[in-house]
């Protein structure tokens, strides 16, 4: 029977790592709810508690009410090793739910870091990163990942750029370009391999920036050039920004995986 997951998140979080046969408290009202009023789990029943940090906890629950419940930790596993760098999507801030759809399907896919930024031609200016975070946390537990991804502070896009061009982060990077003839994306990834499988895992991320809904200006597209991020295409048809995200999202994680298991 598969164990319901359920992620400590801010003052619910532990300051430090668990101990089989320790017991631990939580306060949280959404988790409580979820645990007594749908899934209507009772004392003697076992969850998975997630730290956040890359740690899973099976516990035992031991008493159970409204305001708070206490459990007995009785098993704990670590997120697997992986060879994969993060990866790393930059995408426009998108009105309506568009946005909350992307962050929700970037953390099924396994995305380790999203980068809200506002292009020239963005529609939506709001800052929801908590609304974010909540919906990242939720697919978290859905999904089965060990730790959500890391949701950043919205930039603007040119502010983003110029970190890449004074770091030296566009060895990975690539922008998608739309009605372009640049290479496909999985072609760019395949024709690299050989260099990405050898490259330094530690200090490597593999990045993908996703345009507007009006896609990006001229003028952004000469800052990612000058930036060293190479073009790419994701196919012949024009995709909502939130569609392209994750359809590159997809193949960054897929085919770098098996780049660096090979």
């Amino acid at each position: 029977m598969t164990r319901h997951r359920f992620l400590l998140d801010g003052e619910a979080a532990p300051a430090a790592d668990l101990i089989v046969g320790s017991k631990t408290a939580v306060s949280d009202r959404r988790m409580l709810k979820q645990i007594r009023r749908v899934l209507r789990l009772r004392p003697g029943d076992t969850i998975d508690l997630l730290d956040g940090r890359g740690n899973l906890y099976t516990a035992r629950l031991e008493t159970l009410d409204d305001e708070r419940l206490e459990a007995s930790i009785i098993e704990s596993r670590s997120e697997p090793p992986r060879r994969r760098p993060n990866v790393e999507v930059v995408v426009p801030v998108l009105k309506g739910d568009r946005f909350d759809w992307a962050i929700e399907k970037l953390t099924e896919i396994g995305v380790d870091i999203i980068q809200p930024v506002f292009a020239e031609r963005s529609v939506a200016l709001g800052k929801r990163r908590d609304r974010w975070m909540s919906i990242s946390n939720e697919a978290t537990e859905q999904c089965e990942r060990f730790r959500p991804p890391e949701i950043r502070e919205p930039k603007p896009l040119e502010e983003i750029f110029m970190s890449y061009q004074k770091d030296g982060l566009s060895r990975w990077s690539y922008i998608c370009a739309e009605r372009s003839e640049s290479p496909h994306l999985v072609r760019l990834l395949c024709d690299a391999s050989d260099n990405i499988a050898s490259s330094t895992v530690s200090t490597s991320n593999i990045s993908v920036f996703i345009g507007p809904e009006g896609g990006f200006s001229d003028t952004e597209k000469k800052q990612a050039e000058i930036s060293g991020i190479s073009s790419c295409s994701l196919g012949n048809t024009i995709l909502r920004a939130e569609t392209a995200a994750v359809l590159a999202a997809g193949i960054l994680v897929s085919v770098s995986e098996f780049i660096w298991s090979t």
